[in-house]
């Protein structure tokens, strides 16, 4: 599980939201899945069942549903939302997710290891969202890109369906990109990618195909992207891939 601490508007240290379970290795092939009047519990054989939502209400779960969104949510006996995943991130948002003011983005590991990997955008109190390596202390000096929006003050990150990334609070808004085509076959999201870089992504699911239509930041050169390799190393390129080598008696 990941632990990440950012400053108040006051400067002080405060406990980021954790991602659950992320980290935990993976389930075995009988896990279960069960929903409970205290929310969705994890069954493993041989081990003590586990909560995987924080229900906060008094009215407790009640029924659950799969939107088309790619939302999961939970609602109570009123059927009234008490959880849903939108509200915990992991690497990615979809089309009508809403990354806050405070919270996070974090890229995975490698293509096939999802748990917590080199890089994390964070939508920073002060308006900018910024792009970091997460070995890093996250001061301005270690980004390798920002929105520019420092200032604004507690703006969110939200992708629209018709493919709209863009910042917004009250009366403020900035647009990361333009709209594109809309249609009840067409998806959108948003992914920070194991290389460090966040990408709007169309899935048109009649043909079954995905487009890249923006990329933050626009980098032709990976070695542009601070933290590819992780510390006490180098990278050179071969092929026109990146290749991280250590410096003589670092691993």
């Amino acid at each position: 599980m990941l632990h990440h601490s950012v400053e108040d508007e006051n400067g002080n240290l405060v406990a980021r939201r954790r991602i659950s379970d992320r980290d935990d290795p993976p389930v075995t092939k009988d896990a279960i899945l069960k929903l409970t009047d205290e929310g969705l519990k994890l069954l493993l054989q041989h081990s003590e069942g586990r909560l995987i939502s924080n229900i906060s209400t008094s009215t407790g779960a009640s029924a659950a549903s799969m939107l088309d969104s790619g939302n999961f949510v939970i609602y109570d006996c009123n059927f009234d939302v008490t959880w849903q995943t939108f509200n915990h991130p992991t690497d990615t948002i979809m089309a009508g997710q809403v990354l806050l003011a405070g919270s996070e983005l974090v890229s995975s590991l490698s293509g096939t290891n999802h748990s917590s990997g080199n890089f994390h955008l964070i939508m920073q109190n002060d308006g900018n969202l910024v792009l970091y390596p997460v070995a890093s202390p996250d001061t301005p000096g270690d980004a390798y890109w920002a929105s520019g929006t420092n200032g604004d003050g507690y703006l969110s990150l939200y992708l629209d369906d018709k493919g709209w990334l863009y910042l917004h609070q009250g009366n403020v808004t900035s647009n990361l990109t333009s709209g594109y085509r809309h249609g009840t076959a067409l998806v959108y999201r948003a992914t920070l990618g194991v290389d460090g870089i966040f990408r709007l992504y169309s899935h048109d699911l009649e043909i079954n195909t995905q487009l890249v239509l923006a990329e933050f930041p626009k980098f032709t050169d990976q070695c542009e992207v601070k933290g590819t390799c992780g510390v006490n190393s180098y990278h050179t390129f071969a092929d026109g891939l990146v290749i991280c080598m250590f410096l003589p008696g670092f691993d």
